[in-house]
């Protein structure tokens, strides 16, 4: 399968090994720098994230870090590095290595390196349209929606007439506008120049363009008042569950006195329960702290829901025997053990609010097959990101205590432009983005219709393209041909397009909180609002899979989910795109 051969691997001597075609060991040809690139702390940026050089393989060296190096093998991993990377020559190397990596044009059977996949996507559409003419159906993408549990769109067709395409013809122009005032304010703040930006370039310059919109906001440092982080965090916490009528109690305490001497635990170990019946519906473990028995994942923490069979002996499950048969969810963090007095940046705590949501969506679903046998529940990708979105909203738009709160008495209220020697731009670009993402959704669901059946994913990459980039393809761009997640084993065929619908759905849901009066200051603690909430919780908490995610949504609002309400923002953000300022007294409005 293909996400067995889309790494760079195996050179000739191993598969000497087998078929003794190689005999003399100084003939082989090695690609050197193909897997690993060697990184230096001086090669990333400012705006590089704390788990960065620890997802690099960085260790602290006399106070610098050294031993960074990308692994060609994850996408999350070059991706992320690639819009860090302040060096371009890196940069080069590392896209090139990368969006070539398994291509049969570059290292075919002749190298000796299994990564050959340009005809192995042509086989696997072959033998997924031909098992789809066994069953009945037209086409592979009709075999993937031919449940109304895996999709919330009536059909493909519905989605690119009523969602893609009205979202592709608005944001062309958009994005043709906004690529020359990235390559504009490249030119001038980055070490690029040139009349364009190379591939390799535009995530990077991207990425600094909206750091540097974004970090008198985002990288606002956030001090817990009481000098605990931990603590600080289970008020967020506890203030975010009781929004959606869940209560949580905690299973260790937070902190003991002994002997004048205060001791704080540093995980937060939580029953869910029914803020109403008291029902226990789960059980919530947070570390948010690095461990050195433990990789740091992309991103900085991680969601892992445990298997928890019934019929278990409690003697074998630690710390959470008494809920062994309820749902429990992990959130694995990676921060240092000085930021539980230093405090964090907005930017981490929003990421923390966010796992948190995925969470309280894992614990509170019923579906038949986890009360039976214990198995960790399928959420729908249509729904599944729904509850960590919207937390994370709240907490950006919403529901985060005055900044000036938990600011040191002499630290101003917002950093100087100059902190980080970057112009700062006067809006920030969404456009390319959203753009790269309707790309993929349209690709992934033209590989697999029949009425591209025919035609060569080279072919159908080059088309679209240039219906929606407003950059040319590099001619060495055949980066398709290591989506795992569209060819290999367990792929998300013919459903990509959820990075998409998963805005087009939170549009429509905070439409509903503001209808009910959210963030007015009349009425936002008002009934009509903590009702909202209850609807979404009792829907998308509680049935989670159980239901197909349209009648979900329509037993949630009493109608079909709106498109045009997604793009009617999206007409709005570029007409007034400016980003609103944080009031120096704004209060908490958790609705309760």
């Amino acid at each position: 399968m293909v996400a067995s051969c889309a790494v760079v691997s195996l050179p000739k001597y191993y598969r000497s090994k087998y078929t003794g075609r190689v005999t003399i060991p100084s003939s082989l040809e090695i690609l050197t720098g193909a897997t690993d690139v060697s990184v230096a702390e001086s090669d990333l940026a400012p705006s590089a994230p704390y788990w960065l050089p620890a997802v690099l393989g960085g260790k602290e060296d006399g106070g610098h870090i050294a031993g960074m190096h990308v692994s060609l093998i994850s996408n999350d991993v070059v991706s992320e590095f690639l819009k860090h990377c302040s060096t371009s020559e890196v940069r080069k190397t590392v896209w090139e290595y990368w969006v070539r990596r398994a291509s049969g044009r570059y290292f075919g059977p002749t190298t000796g390196l299994c990564a050959s996949n340009d005809q192995r996507i042509q086989d696997i559409r072959h033998l997924r349209r031909t098992l789809a003419k066994y069953l009945g159906c037209k086409d592979w993408l009709s075999v993937v929606w031919s449940s109304p549990y895996s999709h919330s769109p009536s059909s493909p067709d519905e989605l690119i007439a009523n969602v893609l395409e009205p979202s592709r013809s608005i944001l062309t122009q958009v994005g043709e506008r906004d690529f020359k005032l990235l390559k504009e304010w490249a030119n001038v703040n980055l070490d690029i120049s040139g009349k364009t930006l190379e591939p390799w370039d535009v995530g990077y310059a991207l990425e600094q363009y909206n750091y540097a919109f974004n970090y008198a906001r985002l990288e606002h440092i956030i001090t817990p008042p009481d000098g605990s982080l931990v603590n600080y965090l289970h008020t967020v916490f506890c203030e975010l569950a009781n929004v959606f009528h869940f209560k949580l109690s905690s299973q260790i305490p937070r902190s003991s006195v002994e002997e004048n001497e205060c001791y704080v635990v540093e995980k937060l170990v939580y029953h869910v329960e029914d803020l109403t019946s008291g029902t226990l519906l789960g059980e919530i473990i947070i570390d948010p702290f690095a461990r050195s028995n433990r990789s740091v994942p992309v991103g900085g923490n991680i969601f892992v829901p445990v298997f928890a069979r019934n019929n278990l002996p409690k003697i074998d499950i630690h710390v959470h025997s008494e809920s062994s048969h309820y749902p429990i969810a992990y959130i694995l963090g990676s921060l240092n053990q000085s930021t539980e007095t230093n405090g964090i940046s907005f930017n981490v705590l929003l990421s923390f609010m966010s796992m948190f949501g995925a969470c309280l969506q894992y614990v509170s679903c019923r579906v038949p097959h986890h009360e039976l046998y214990g198995f960790p529940h399928y959420i729908a990708l249509d729904t599944r990101y729904v509850m960590p979105d919207l937390c994370y909203n709240i907490g950006y738009n919403y529901a985060i205590p005055s900044l000036k709160k938990y600011l040191p008495n002499k630290q101003k209220s917002y950093f100087q432009p100059s902190a980080i020697g970057l112009k700062t731009p006067s809006r920030s670009i969404k456009s390319l983005y959203l753009l790269q993402e309707l790309y993929q959704s349209r690709f992934d669901l033209a590989m697999w219709s029949k009425k591209y059946s025919e035609t060569k994913w080279s072919t159908i990459q080059k088309n679209l393209w240039k219906l929606h980039m407003p950059y040319p393809l590099h001619p060495e761009d055949t980066l398709p041909c290591s989506y795992t997640n569209i060819f290999g084993p367990n792929s998300e065929s013919g459903l990509m397009y959820h990075q998409i619908w998963r805005k087009v759905l939170l549009e429509d849901i905070l439409l509903s909180l503001d209808e009910a009066g959210w963030l007015s200051s009349d009425k936002t603690d008002s009934e009509k609002v903590s009702e909202v909430f209850k609807r979404f919780r009792d829907t998308y908490l509680t049935y989670g899979s159980a239901i197909p995610p349209a009648e979900l949504f329509r037993r949630f609002r009493g109608r079909d989910l709106n498109p045009q309400l997604f793009l009617k923002k999206i007409e709005t953000s570029i007409e007034s795109p400016e980003m609103p300022i944080i009031s120096e007294d704004i209060t908490p409005v958790l609705a309760r």
